[in-house]
This record gives structure tokens, sequence and C-alpha cells, in this order.
């Protein structure tokens, strides 16, 4: 029954991941504008890095103030303490490259929201479906705090080591996202965040107008 059970949870994860994976390589990672964002990136973290291999580590680790720079004399020397004109222009370079980063980070994270979406959907079939069941025995009787979680939606006088869809499916897609995304997804580049569409406040009020706010908010601790 739990080999069953484990088998069918795979199958539906891992089919979820590589078409989700796949849209998103075709719908969005090869499109012109994601491309275009990705070499922006690469060419202003290219010039961070070659502003601040230029200069000397004492002026790279002082962070240049907000303030508006110190009045220079007449044959244009700057005033002590004010910024150097390399460390505005690093300071620069540094707002660029975080602008772009913003920029990659965003459009990873509309295939991401679609990606949970997507993986509640079977979560709430497989619930529909198993809800209620005892779908596997555990070698062990967990400890109270943690039958909470393996024992949630069972009815009650379910033996202890009983376990639910809940735990197969979380420990199931854990590993099954894991490992397919290292086939399938296209990653960021280095140094580019990786900023969810979920956590904007957009998304917020979009998931609350549809009434699955907290529902998200479970399926992403369980997929994060």
């Amino acid at each position: 029954m739990a080999i069953e059970n484990i088998v069918e949870v795979i199958l539906w994860t891992a089919s979820a991941q590589v078409l989700s994976d796949l849209a998103a390589r075709h719908f969005v990672f090869s499109q012109e504008s994601y491309l275009r964002s990705v070499a922006n990136f690469e060419r202003a973290k290219a010039r961070r890095d070659k502003l601040a291999s230029s200069m000397p580590k004492t002026q790279v680790d002082i962070p240049a103030p907000t303030s508006a720079p110190a009045p220079t004399g007449k044959k244009g020397k700057k005033g002590t303490g004010g910024p150097s004109s390399d460390q505005r222009r690093l300071a620069k370079a540094e707002e660029e490259l975080a602008q772009q980063s913003t920029e990659v980070a965003a459009r990873h994270s509309v295939p991401g929201m679609l990606s949970s979406v997507l993986f509640l959907i079977i979560f709430r079939v497989l619930g529909a479906k198993h809800g209620g069941k005892v779908v596997a025995i555990l070698p062990f009787e967990p400890f109270q705090i943690v039958r909470r979680l393996t024992a949630r939606g069972l009815p009650e006088g379910s033996p202890a080591a009983a376990c639910s869809i809940l735990v197969i499916y979380m420990l199931v897609t854990q590993t099954v996202r894991v490992l397919m995304k290292q086939f399938f997804s296209v990653q960021p580049p280095a140094g580019a965040g990786a900023t969810s569409f979920l956590d904007t406040s957009k998304a917020q009020k979009l998931m609350k107008s549809f009434g699955v706010e907290e529902d998200l908010k479970e399926a992403r601790k369980m997929f994060s």
C-alpha cells in the first residue's frame, strides 16, 4: 500500500516538475527579453568587479555615503571625509548591478509561482483521494509532537505509527523537485537574486482575492 502511494506521488510530482520547467524554459528563459536581462546583468557585474579590483581594498570596504559629496577646492581636490571619485563610481556600479539582478530575479519569480500553484493543485487532488486514510505504517512510533504531522487528517483511533498522505507527499516532493531541477530547471546567473513573486504586494492581493492565501503559505513551507 505504501509503495503504491509513493510511486503515485512520484509520478505526479515528477511530471508536474518536468512540465513546469519545460514550459518555463520555452515561454520565459528562451525569450529575447530574458536573454537581454541576463546579458545586462553580466555586463553590470563585470563593470562592478573591474572597478572593485582596481581600487585598494580599504576603499572598497568603505561604503560611499548617500549624502552630497564634500565640496572640492579650486583644483578639484576632495575635502576630507568625502568619497573619492572611484568610490562614487563603484557605488553607482553597485546600484546598477542591484537593479539588473532584481530584473533577472523577477523573470524567475513568475515560473516559480506557477510551479507552486501546480503543486498545490496536485496536493489538493491527492488529498481528496487519500484524505482520512492511512496510506503507510511507519517502522517506528513517532514522538507525540511528530504525530501531529504524521497523523494529520487521520481519524481518531488510528495506529500510533500510521502516516497520512501529507507526510508522504512532503517527503517525496522535496526529493523529486531537487532531482528534477538538476536536469530541467534554468537557474539564475551567479549573484542574481532569487526573489519570489509570492512575496510581492501584487501577488498577495491576487491570492487573497482568490481565497487561497493561506493555502499558498502552507504550500510554500512544504516546497521551499
